[in-house]
């Protein structure tokens, strides 16, 4: 059976493993937005997730969340993504990726993402992969960052990121009940996308 070297077919592997790892961490990602999505989140929950993150992300524990720190993490993952999806398609552990074993990942994937593309018909369908990226807050990095950066010193504090959030939370939450559900986060985002339209 013909193998392909890692160093040898390092341009070739280079690409196809992270493209195979972008389709199924996308995939998977949308998957995980939509189970978010479908029970009711209590306010309790979403400020221990904003806790447990910012302490994540927090490298150097100095109470403060820099980009240059989101961005360490989020490049320490996509290298961890990497070496789990290698790990993956290295079926026997040699180190090497043959031609069969590399088919046969890009296979599974299609037909898992063929799969669950049959079973999230319906008017929720398509409209997942926003409430995952909206999730983020301002660990994404970018606008959400200098959203919930409100003395704009470069850096967020958990209370910053704190009160970025829970905003946001309390704005969707209109029956004031401390608990969001699906419909409440439906209704907020179709409110903010109203209110992008109309500026």
């Amino acid at each position: 059976m013909k193998k392909f070297p890692i160093l040898i077919a390092g341009g070739a592997l280079a690409l196809a493993i992270p493209a195979l790892a972008q389709m199924h961490d996308g995939h998977h990602a949308a998957k995980g937005g939509m189970h978010a999505m479908s029970g009711p989140t209590a306010r309790a929950d979403v400020e221990a997730a904003v806790r447990s993150h910012f302490t994540a992300v927090d490298a150097n524990k100095d109470g403060q969340v820099t980009q240059e720190e989101i961005q360490a993490m989020r490049s320490a993952h996509r290298a961890e993504r990497r070496e789990g999806h290698f790990k993956a398609m290295d079926k026997d552990g040699n180190g090497q990726i043959s031609k069969a074993e590399f088919d046969s990942a890009h296979s599974d994937d299609m037909a898992s993402r063929q799969g669950d593309r049959r079973s999230h018909r319906g008017p929720m369908a398509g409209k997942h992969h926003g409430e995952g990226r909206g999730q983020r807050g301002m660990m994404g990095g970018g606008a959400h960052f200098t959203q919930a950066d409100a003395d704009k010193d470069g850096r967020v504090s958990l209370s910053e990121a704190l009160a970025t959030r829970l905003a946001r939370f309390d704005a969707a939450d209109s029956d004031k009940n401390g608990v969001l559900t699906a419909e409440e986060r439906m209704n907020a985002r179709q409110a903010r996308r109203k209110g992008s339209s109309d500026q």
